[in-house]
């Protein structure tokens, strides 16, 4: 069995650019085809940063984009090949509206850094205020109404009697307009640990781990260490440059493969 994934990282979508990612769908659908066209399936992932600053009018634009996109692959002649209409994807910086910043969440952040043990589920919700618009667009996107962006989020997809666990992390709820590497604290705390049965197990983010603290409780390296033993693929964005790796953690004993998507559009 052969499942396609299109990774797609950011679109930084707006009044500017909507249309012309819009009118970009067929031949993005159209360059990969040969690839996809003997594929079971086809899944849609994106690494964060689809809007370019987090306002409700830019995701009204990115819903318009993935119906093109969906509506391209069908117009490809799918036959066989189901394609998947559930979107999976993550939030990046630019999917924040700091318009919605404030003083209690400013105050918060301050703080995090000397007491990250203080972190709960108040604390994340405070601080990841800007990412309410976000928030109602991604329930749209992924096809479940109950869906609530947490700290981390598992999504099965199922193909054929296999199943992929997307499991997705949003590194981007203590974003700054500013932001520098070593400056992102990911609450291994919070994350929720429940078990599924997948044949495939794939990770996705928008920050490399270089954006994450190393100086509270060595969490840059306690967030790759849980990823590596959680996953088999990882999928990020922010970079803006495409790449891909594997990497081999002999102390660990495992192996993943990591794939850096390039900018859609870029700012």
């Amino acid at each position: 069995m052969k499942v396609a994934i299109l990774h797609l990282s950011d679109l930084h979508i707006n009044g500017h650019n909507a249309q012309w990612l819009i009118n970009k769908t067929s031949k993005i659908a159209s360059a990969v085809w040969n690839d996809f066209s003997e594929c079971d399936k086809i899944i849609i992932a994106v690494s964060g940063d689809i809007a370019f600053s987090g306002k409700a009018e830019e995701y009204t634009y990115a819903k318009q984009f993935f119906k093109s996109l969906l509506r391209a692959f069908v117009e490809c002649n799918l036959k066989n090949t189901e394609l998947e209409n559930c979107i999976i994807c993550v939030p990046g910086n630019h999917d924040c509206n700091f318009d919605n910043d404030n003083a209690a969440r400013r105050m918060l952040l301050g703080g995090l850094q000397s007491a990250p043990e203080t972190v709960d589920k108040s604390v994340y919700e405070a601080i990841s205020v800007p990412q309410e618009e976000f928030r109602t667009f991604v329930k749209e996107i992924i096809i479940d109404k109950t869906y609530t962006l947490s700290i981390n989020n598992d999504v099965p997809i199922r193909v054929g009697d296999k199943t992929i666990l997307f499991k997705l992390y949003n590194t981007a709820w203590m974003s700054n307009l500013n932001e520098h590497q070593n400056s992102i604290l990911m609450p291994i705390s919070l994350m929720e640990q429940e078990t599924h049965n997948a044949d495939l197990s794939i990770s996705i983010f928008h920050h490399h781990y270089s954006w994450l603290t190393p100086s509270c409780d060595n969490n840059k390296n306690a967030f790759r260490k849980h990823i590596l033993q959680s996953s088999n693929m990882v999928l990020y964005g922010h970079e803006h440059t495409p790449s891909y790796s594997q990497i081999k953690d002999y102390s660990e004993g495992e192996v993943i493969n990591e794939f850096v998507g390039g900018a859609l559009c870029y700012t």
